[in-house]
């Protein structure tokens, strides 16, 4: 367990020996409401020459959560204080982060928020939608949270950081990430939310995959391992 704020965040660790381990750190954040045993078969492929961390985030998992809605920026400062803590021995490192959906929204931030400490970012999946389209749609803010709130029911707190997602500002956010990010795009149907969202990175490299789906983690991770292992050790 590693702490922030809000408690304890579990984490599951992979690596070689301190001595054996020639990359950059990764740490992997899974989608809500589900928690790090996403990556239990994409990190050993991953682990022969690097620490890769997944965490389960605030109020997943068998992490501590807050007794309110978060915000994005405060999940990834909660992430970045939990990166600090000695316990994780890797403060004052760089880190590389891979996220999905959620866990991808996350790191954008974290990525904006403090860039001294992400070298590089993977994403699978970009829940961006521009504010032209949700007006087009005719939602309000209220009906779409209702909507993926109905969806997802595993857990009381499961839809605030559904919340967290819909009020973020990614039109805004987006424009201050500046390391490289790699986007892969599965065949799932935020494929084109992943698409323009990376239009608004710096520098971002699109990888499209459209013979994987969104559980690609589970189905392809040897796939996914090498494709990220191209980015990351580049």
């Amino acid at each position: 367990f590693w702490r922030c704020g809000f408690g304890d965040l579990h984490v599951r660790v992979w690596g070689p020996d301190a001595g054996r381990r020639r990359q950059p750190p990764l740490v992997c954040l899974h989608q809500n409401p589900r928690s790090s045993r996403d990556f239990a078969r994409l990190a050993p492929a991953l682990a022969t020459d690097r620490l890769v961390c997944a965490v389960d985030t605030p109020g997943c998992g068998d992490s501590d959560g807050p007794d309110a809605p978060p915000s994005i920026a405060a999940l990834a400062l909660a992430l970045d204080e939990a990166l600090q803590d000695p316990v994780s021995r890797l403060a004052g490192q760089a880190v590389d982060l891979f996220g999905q959906h959620t866990g991808a929204t996350i790191a954008l931030e974290l990525a904006a928020l403090r860039p001294a400490r992400v070298r590089r970012l993977a994403l699978l999946g970009i829940p961006f939608v521009e504010p032209a389209l949700r007006e087009d749609l005719g939602l309000a803010d209220e009906e779409c949270l209702a909507r993926f709130a109905d969806a997802l029911r595993a857990a009381p707190r499961s839809a605030w950081a559904f919340d967290a997602v819909f009020r973020y500002r990614f039109e805004e956010r987006l424009a201050l990430v500046r390391q490289p990010t790699l986007v892969i795009v599965v065949n799932e149907l935020i494929a084109a939310n992943s698409r323009a969202a990376a239009a608004r990175l710096a520098a971002a490299t699109v990888r499209e995959m459209p013979d994987l789906d969104g559980r690609a983690l589970d189905s392809a991770p040897e796939a996914l391992a090498a494709t990220l292992r191209e980015f990351l050790d580049a």
